[in-house]
């Protein structure tokens, strides 16, 4: 057999079917609409081009390189003038006031908003907005024509976004306190499953294999059992896959919260066992995820090694996209992990790959998984 390579599959297909594809998400835009912004985590395993994770709440604008300041505003433009009004925008963050990185995210999207054209505003839900004959407005006045989440909304919709006039975009239905991953990635394969048919690819190399575990208790050692025992299947059903494929890696997989992010509710495992020996550190950081919400689901998913490096630590492709579309692309990179684990933890960097000194060979295939996924993001 020889061995497949979705990266030359890929970068033929954007060589001579550029406007065939165009054509493809064109058709499947109509029917939905793009979500305003999204990030995509990839991993690239040299055989396998994945999307790990998929953010309707990003938060890594303060990593764009200047030079694509101008594109992005002219994006951000195209997607908020389809709006009756949309002059006035407000910014909802995050409830960090300590997190620096955090709060230059929010500074940058705000910067890129006002390039658009737009006044901008930032206000915090619990201390400066009220309600005024439906309309959240803050209470120095500013009234918003749309409102602009960049708070994931991991517990619930706050009362005072409950039954605004105004939109609020990404739609609050969009929050981690509904979406969980296991949705995403079934709208994703679906989505792959369509695009390979059009376009004769094996959506192996593009998707990973996931199952799902509900009622755990980390830090009672309930559920899993559940865990362990779709742990087992997976990497049983992985080792036919590999060997048919010729891969020689070894299988692994990730044990993730359903429901949020930040780096948060992840553990690596190579077999059941691993489940069951858990220490009390480690089912604690299981146990807990952001704003102390327990963590009573997870997803089972295909670990997908980082083949890339960057100043020799394991590296992973990271894409910030508008209304579907590519902005700007990152690399994450972590000298504290190894190619096989998360590398969205303590000491994680960025660099853009805008940098005329960070070259990233046929970009342009990341970027299409990118799209594939953000588009399955808006179809959830």
């Amino acid at each position: 057999m020889v061995k497949y390579s979705i990266h030359s599959q890929l970068q033929s297909l954007l060589q001579n079917k550029t406007s065939l594809i165009e054509e493809w998400f064109h058709a499947e835009y109509k029917k939905i609409e793009p979500l305003f912004y999204t990030s995509v985590d990839i991993r690239d395993s040299g055989y396998k081009i994945v999307p790990v994770d998929t953010n309707i709440f990003p938060a890594g604008f303060n990593n764009v390189h200047h030079s694509k300041y101008e594109q992005i505003a002219e994006q951000i433009n195209a997607v908020l003038s389809k709006y009756t009004q949309s002059y006035n925008i407000l910014i909802v963050p995050e409830n960090i006031t300590r997190n620096k990185a955090y709060l230059e995210n929010i500074k940058a999207l705000q910067q890129l908003i006002e390039l658009s054209g737009r006044k901008v505003k930032i206000a915090d839900i619990n201390n400066n907005l009220v309600v005024d004959n439906g309309k959240l407005i803050s209470k120095e006045g500013f009234v918003p024509d749309i409102i602009i989440l960049n708070n994931d909304l991991t517990i619930s919709v706050p009362k005072i976004l409950q039954n605004i006039k105004q939109p609020i975009i990404p739609n609050i239905k969009s929050g981690w306190h509904i979406r969980n991953k296991s949705r995403h990635f079934e709208s994703y394969a679906s989505i792959v499953s369509k695009f390979c048919k059009a376009f004769d690819l094996d959506p192996f190399f593009l998707t990973s294999m996931f199952s799902n575990c509900d009622k755990v208790n980390f830090k009672e050692s309930v559920g899993l059992d559940c865990i362990a025992n779709d742990v087992e299947k997976m990497i049983y059903h992985l080792k036919t896959k590999y060997k048919e494929y010729q891969i020689k890696d070894n299988p692994y997989v990730f044990v993730k919260a359903e429901n949020g992010t930040f780096g948060m509710g992840i553990m690596t495992v190579a077999n059941g066992d691993e489940v069951y020996a858990m220490n009390r550190k480690l089912r604690k950081k299981m146990h807990i995820i952001k704003e102390g919400k327990i963590n009573s689901k997870v997803i089972i998913q295909e670990g997908i090694r980082t083949s890339l490096t960057y100043n020799n630590c394991p590296a992973e492709v990271m894409s910030y996209l508008i209304g579907g579309n590519v902005a700007e692309s990152f690399l994450r990179f972590n000298e504290a992990r190894d190619s096989y684990n998360n590398l969205n933890k303590s000491g994680a960097e960025f660099v853009s790959l805008s940098k005329s000194d960070v070259i990233i060979e046929e970009l342009a295939n990341y970027h299409l998984v990118a799209r594939l996924s953000s588009l399955a993001a808006a179809l959830e």
